[in-house]
């Protein structure tokens, strides 16, 4: 599929899971704007047809919401501002979690690449921009309605493991499959909700836990708030005696 194909399924998968989040979309910006961040980032030379595809897409959001984690649309005003901060001419920042870290693309290469400003380290997200499209709207394609979810946990039924379930089975389980145990904070809970992407949240009672975790779930939780299936398992271990597990119908 296409750059713009995939920008589509983003915007599709937004406005059904996401509505707020779609709904603070900036319409794309046109031939002017193009032009003027051709002048001042790519010296007057032609703008790559990706990135004149992506600024025509959406020009930021209006809402601080992520749509990859925390990262949200950077606006083509925005974009113009970071440039000149960043430590290579040749990145061009497209997203911002507003705590100093950015998704770029790499001019030279086309690839897109993260930067974290707490050790000042970049890591490749993707071989270009059509790639990295394509994961996000994946992702966004796995994600379970977490409101209705939930509202499904609060009235699942929990039963006591036999054994600890292997790695491999957990991360073969079906999304909405969730597990808790007793914590020395209260009740902690974990819930599936992509392909090996786990979202833990921990209360008091696990009424509460199950309440935490819908509020978590949508507020886009940042990346390190993830748990592989991995990190279910090796807390499953710990907590075997008092685990519990529930299945989605």
């Amino acid at each position: 599929m296409t750059l713009a194909q995939q920008l589509a399924r983003i915007d599709d998968e937004l406005a059904r899971k996401r509505p707020e989040v779609h709904a603070s979309l900036v319409p794309g910006v046109g031939a002017r704007a193009l032009a003027r961040l051709g002048r001042q980032v790519f010296d007057g030379a032609a703008i790559p047809p990706e990135i004149a595809t992506w600024f025509g897409w959406h020009d930021g959001q209006r809402l601080a919401r992520g749509i990859d984690g925390a990262f949200y649309l950077c606006s083509l005003d925005r974009v113009l501002e970071l440039h000149p901060t960043l430590a290579k001419p040749r990145w061009l920042p497209l997203l911002d979690n507003g705590t100093g870290d950015h998704i770029i693309f790499e001019r030279t290469t086309g690839a897109i690449l993260e930067l974290r400003h707490h050790d000042n380290t970049h890591v490749r997200r993707a071989p270009s921009l059509a790639d990295y499209a394509r994961a996000v709207a994946d992702a966004l394609a796995e994600q379970t309605i977490t409101a209705e979810l939930a509202i499904v946990l609060a009235r699942r039924t929990w039963r006591t493991l036999d054994g600890v379930p292997s790695e491999r089975a957990l991360a073969t389980a079906a999304v909405g499959t969730a597990v808790h145990f007793d914590v020395p904070r209260g009740v902690r809970l974990v819930v599936k909700t992509a392909r090996d992407r786990w979202l833990p949240a921990t209360a008091p009672r696990l009424e509460a836990a199950i309440a935490r975790w819908g509020e978590l779930a949508a507020s886009t939780p940042p990346r390190h708030a993830w748990r592989s299936a991995a990190d279910v398992r090796a807390e499953l271990q710990e907590h075997r005696a008092n685990a519990r597990m529930s299945l989605p119908s």
